[in-house]
């Protein structure tokens, strides 16, 4: 049966929108944050935290004419306790985009997404990743009604068939996605700069929506971030989104601020330009592993017809994974990369407690403060002699008075050979727990670094990194966090 009037106007409404959303579908969200693995799926690998996001969009583009967007988006990383410097990360997405004045028009997607992080210093990572969605878009009735529904004194009736054979007018085909992504953080776990790039339908698939054998073009985005004026407790950045398709170029320029007004709560602003469009301003309020986002877009070109004004909604939950412990024994490992392996299970180590308060008179940085302690049985090996050595902020690098106190335990090993050292970095909280991970491995790795060039065999060398779980103090003071900066060295027999 033929359409009747008002059902060629949605349907003509439906067309012109559909062409534009297929274009704008990578980025039809404007709190990318929540929604990353549709930015770039080298997203997946990026941290040590599992991350579970769901984010909501309403445009309304006329008065009886909306786009609704909900995206969930679940991240977890594969940790690789055998490489240090690498690890990977498994993404999952999925999309509904719903249009029209009775949401007549559907898109849907589900993503999966695998990337490998190649951690290239301090606060340094470097993120390739590859994606594959299943797309599927058509019309949807279950809203729609028509006269052949219409029943005289009685109403619509649902159950019976509108006389529309447009549910023949669906499309479904598979997108394959990469992308590249580099990001450095600095100690207090801010981002200092971003560089991103990826493709979208690298593949190229068929869509038979409107002609049969069409292929769909690939999308290019390119993304930029970096900090402009930095504090421990601020730090303000722009930012910049380039989007390429079918020789259509679009720019997002932002500038976006963070504020950390308490030790695990930050706040942040953005405002965002959508050139020729839109203009977009955001707030996030991030609580310990929770975090809430908000964005109104307003239209700021009356050509732009297509966005009468959007709201978004945004909510992250996060948590830390951290590494198993093996169970297997395990045999030397080369220092050439930072190890948390346990010692070999024959020496039955258990390393020295240090006392949990030290006047800071008694501590400054690089001196020994537990010398020639007494020797302490611990089964088949015993601890000899414990040493500790207190860092400044950030600081990794071995100073020269670190070295010259490190002269005795050098001898001390060299005279003879069958002791061996354990060697444990540590921290205190300031910052992201990962990167505290990190750091107090590259404390301990230099000064095992150190004695490996001066001829200790690395065969008795055992190093650990336990960042910032194991304090000696309380890190509510710069007392106690400079206490708990430290590397802790055990000399057994």
């Amino acid at each position: 049966m033929r359409m009747n009037r008002r059902s060629l106007v949605i349907l003509s409404l439906l067309s012109i929108f559909m062409i534009e959303s297929a274009y704008s579908q990578q980025f039809n969200f404007s709190l990318l944050s929540y929604a990353e693995q549709r930015l770039n799926p080298a997203y997946a690998a990026t941290d040590n935290y599992w991350a579970a996001d769901a984010l909501h969009r309403s445009q309304q583009t006329a008065p009886d004419f909306s786009i609704n967007s909900t995206s969930f988006s679940f991240k977890y990383p594969h940790l690789m306790p055998n490489r240090q410097n690498v690890q990977g990360g498994f993404g999952l997405n999925v999309m509904n985009d719903q249009s029209g004045s009775t949401n007549t028009f559907e898109v849907q997607e589900v993503g999966l997404s695998y990337a490998l992080q190649f951690k290239s210093d301090i606060g340094e990572t470097l993120s390739f990743g590859v994606s594959g969605f299943h797309h599927k878009q058509g019309f949807t009735f279950s809203n729609f009604l028509t006269n052949t529904q219409y029943i005289p004194d009685r109403g619509f009736d649902s159950s019976i068939n509108n006389g529309e054979t447009l549910q023949e007018l669906s499309d479904t085909y598979f997108r394959i996605n990469t992308g590249m992504l580099y990001q450095y953080m600095n100690k207090n776990g801010q981002l200092i700069s971003r560089l991103g790039f990826s493709i979208f339908d690298v593949n190229r698939p068929e869509s038979s929506f409107f002609n049969t054998g069409s292929k769909v073009p690939p999308t290019y985005m390119g993304e930029l971030f970096f900090s402009i004026y930095q504090t421990p407790k601020l730090n303000v950045t722009p930012n910049f989104l380039w989007v390429h398709h079918t020789k259509r170029n679009r720019l997002n320029i932002g500038l976006a601020s963070e504020y950390q007004v308490a030790n695990d709560t930050k706040i942040g602003l953005g405002l965002k330009y959508l050139l020729g469009r839109d203009l977009i301003s955001s707030i996030e309020l991030q609580k310990g592993n929770l975090s809430i986002g908000m964005d109104y877009d307003l239209s700021v070109n009356a050509k732009n017809s297509a966005n009468t004004g959007a709201f978004e909604f945004g909510l992250r939950l996060k948590g830390l994974v951290r590494e198993r412990e093996k169970r297997k024994k395990q045999s030397p490992k080369k220092i050439s990369q930072p190890l948390r392996a346990a010692p070999e299970k024959r020496y039955n180590l258990q390393p020295i407690t240090l006392p949990s308060y030290v006047p800071m008179a008694q501590l400054p940085i690089g001196q020994v403060v537990a010398k020639n302690t007494k020797p302490t049985k611990t089964g088949t090996a015993q601890v000899e002699q414990s040493y500790s050595f207190n860092y400044s902020l950030n600081q990794y690098a071995l100073k020269e008075r670190i070295k010259e106190e490190l002269r005795p335990i050098l001898n001390s090993l060299m005279a003879d050979e069958i002791k061996f050292v354990t060697i444990e970095g540590h921290t205190d909280n300031t910052g992201s727990a990962e990167l505290n991970n990190r750091l107090s491995l590259s404390r301990a790795q230099t000064i095992a670094d150190y004695l490996i060039e001066n001829g200790v065999s690395e065969k008795r060398i055992q190093v650990r990194g336990y960042g910032e779980e194991i304090p000696i103090s309380n890190n509510n003071t710069p007392l106690g966090r400079a206490m708990n900066r430290r590397v802790v060295i055990s000399i057994y027999r």
